[in-house]
């Protein structure tokens, strides 16, 4: 029987690295080791869609970022909409941790804002589904926005609605 993996602790992520180039795996890729666990990991980031809509059309596309060891996946979707290059990232991962706004407080908005988020960021409905295909063990909730009375409870709810797997949300220094 395989031993238990220790759970992932969210301030991890901040822990100072040793970063060398990796050649081998192509210029945009970085193996990374943290100072907690120094284990070898491959570093892909992909482009990923931020929108065209207002704000999110003068800023640069944003990236998503995955990090692999040998026993590990986690990709981090990045501030972005719903994006099938999250899917191809996560492909069975076993963290995906991506951002979310919930519909109801979405309902809520002005017009302009909904025209705005719906095309810079990822709906619960949206999520539950690109979650479905990207079959993540765990689907780790963070940039959680909640507008016009829209509760964490809320957010999960919609998102369970549409997804079977095991989704939480995340807070800060939480370990998962």
């Amino acid at each position: 029987m395989p031993e238990p993996r220790a759970p992932i602790s969210a301030n991890a992520v901040g822990e100072r690295s040793m970063i060398r180039s990796a050649p081998a795996y192509g210029p945009r890729s970085r193996i990374t080791t943290l100072t907690e666990r120094p284990v070898p990991a491959l570093v892909t980031l992909t482009t990923v869609p931020k929108g065209s809509v207002g704000l999110a059309a003068v800023r640069p596309p944003t990236q998503a970022i995955s990090r692999t060891t040998r026993d590990r996946s986690i990709v981090f979707s990045g501030d972005t909409r719903a994006s099938d290059a999250v899917v191809t990232a996560c492909n069975g991962c076993d963290v995906l941790v991506h951002e979310a706004y919930s519909m109801k407080g979405f309902r809520g908005r002005s017009a302009d804002w909904q025209r705005y988020h719906a095309d810079a960021h990822t709906s619960s409905t949206e999520l539950a589904e690109l979650a479905t295909r990207a079959r993540p063990k765990l689907l780790l909730l963070y940039h959680q926005m909640l507008w016009s009375g829209a509760t964490e409870e809320d957010l999960l709810r919609e998102i369970r609605a549409g997804y079977g797997g095991v989704v939480v949300s995340a807070h800060d220094l939480g370990i998962y």
